[in-house]
């Protein structure tokens, strides 16, 4: 293990970091990629290690050996102990992601849990970050690093992964949360959090918009689709683009476009990796998600000058704030509605426009100032592990 000190609780001298996403693209895979490759540049080791998409015939293999395994494991241990292993064999060599010729090193198995045992054994870091796995891969995740005696950082992004943390024997040896509303969630759990928002690297989204269509992103049921949707039924007068974030299965997709093409005033668009295009043409972002989470699109949207209607979530309440309108996400269309028509006003839109472009300049999400905050909060667990 690498021998570190600490500066005003900074580290001084270079960690080796495993990051672990469940994510297979999408704002979480981005921002966490934002942040591993500032911590490379400050001259740390780092290795992302992240999902890709996998058939849906293999996600169900998958899922029945393991809900086997533990069935079986009841009655004869043996014969589950088997079928974890024959679960564990998909994917345990990630293949290579992305250039390890500048920043972080990029790693990528249909497994996550499956990969790692590898890389642990090639990186040996000093601490692993998770976010975004499922409670299975969590529990492997868990156990492979207390084989290896390394120390686990818990990053929650989204409100189900608060879950993981509840339960005792896999407690993390740091639990972050990239909002004070999913932090504060955690203390109402008994678990202490440490507020670190997602770094969120704007150069690379900002643009001039022509400020001509109502933009929806990531276009799934779990972001709001009904609801946008609905909007888009009721604003006939309005241009909508429903945007790809992350690729869509191509059942979902097949569905989804079959529902657009119904509606004159929505454009489907297919995922771009310039997210500048993303914001091309966009006057409001909806963000009428079911969950209490923090997507970057609102920071992005906002330091474009775009305001954002968004579900009144503690998360989302902290990050629009005077930069855009927010609705109870359980509201009628009804009420979306009126918010979209009452942002879109020209007494109102001026005024939400600019307050959108102060807010998205902020000292907290100062990328630099997130990734020092980050490193205190490893240092503290890597020292109290050594």
């Amino acid at each position: 293990m690498t021998s570190t000190r600490q500066v005003n609780g900074n580290f001084e001298v270079g960690v080796r970091f495993v990051f672990v996403s469940g994510s297979k693209g999408g704002g979480a895979l981005k921002s966490t990629l934002d942040l591993a490759d500032r911590l490379a540049n400050r001259d740390h080791d780092v290795t992302v290690l992240h999902r890709v998409e996998s058939t849906d015939r293999f996600k169900y293999l998958y899922r029945r050996t393991i809900n086997l395994a533990v069935h079986v494991g009841k009655v004869v241990p043996a014969g589950g102990r088997a079928l974890e292993w024959l679960g564990a064999r998909p994917g345990r060599q990630p293949t290579l992601s992305g250039s390890q010729n500048r920043g972080a090193s990029r790693w990528a198995s249909v497994l996550v849990q499956n990969a790692l045992p590898e890389v642990l054994a090639r990186q040996r870091p000093d601490i692993v970050v998770v976010n975004g796995v499922d409670p299975v891969a969590w529990q492997r995740v868990m156990g492979f690093c207390r084989g290896f005696e390394i120390p686990v950082a818990l990053y929650i992004r989204e409100e189900a992964t608060l879950y993981y943390a509840t339960v005792k024997k896999y407690w993390p040896d740091v639990l972050l949360a990239n909002s004070h509303g999913l932090a504060s969630e955690a203390q109402r759990h008994g678990i202490a959090a440490t507020m670190i928002p997602s770094v969120v690297t704007l150069e690379n989204s900002m643009t001039a918009t022509s400020r001509e269509r109502v933009l929806f992103v990531n276009p799934v049921v779990g972001n709001g689709l009904e609801t946008a949707y609905g909007i888009a039924m009721h604003c006939t007068d309005l241009q909508f683009v429903f945007q790809e974030s992350w690729l869509l299965p191509p059942d979902e997709r097949a569905a989804l476009l079959r529902r657009v093409a119904s509606l004159t005033n929505v454009e489907f668009r297919d995922r771009v990796e310039d997210v500048r295009q993303v914001y091309r043409d966009a006057n409001i972002l909806l963000v009428p998600t079911l969950t209490n989470t923090r997507p970057r699109v609102v920071l992005e949207a906002q330091a474009n000058g775009i305001p954002v209607i968004a579900s009144d979530f503690a998360s989302l309440q902290e990050t629009v704030g005077a930069g855009g309108l927010l609705v109870a996400a359980d509201a009628p269309v009804a009420d979306w509605v009126s918010a979209l028509r009452a942002s879109l006003a020209s007494n109102r839109y001026d005024q939400l426009c600019q307050a959108a472009s102060l807010n998205a300049m902020r000292p907290d999400v100062n990328p630099e100032t997130i990734v020092t905050n980050f490193e205190r909060a490893m240092s503290v667990a890597v020292e109290s592990h050594v």
